[in-house]
């Protein structure tokens, strides 16, 4: 099976000094059609477009680190936001 990159990116460090006004990381975010979608929408009806981005500092199989990323829309922050929700009220259900 493929590896399913929708959604996903990384940032790797560059390995030659460019100065201080260039970027001392690049690299590029896969986005998937549905995220894609969503971030249309949300321009059509003249709101702005967030897209939440998570990172993790990795190292790949070669020995270089980089910055593994996911990117996410408001949906997907809002379906997070209510299953915390739901847990923090769950929990709060048991008195002990």
């Amino acid at each position: 099976m493929a590896y399913d990159n929708t959604n996903t990116g990384a940032l790797f460090h560059k390995d030659v000094e460019t100065g201080s006004k260039r970027p001392n990381v690049s690299g590029n975010i896969t986005i998937g059609k549905d995220l894609l979608k969503e971030l249309i929408d949300l321009v059509k009806t003249g709101s702005d477009a967030t897209i939440n981005v998570a990172g993790w500092e990795r190292v790949s199989k070669a020995g270089k680190p980089y910055i593994s990323l996911t990117v996410s829309g408001p949906s997907e922050a809002a379906k997070y936001s209510k299953k915390t929700e739901e847990k923090k009220a769950s929990k709060d259900d048991f008195a002990f």
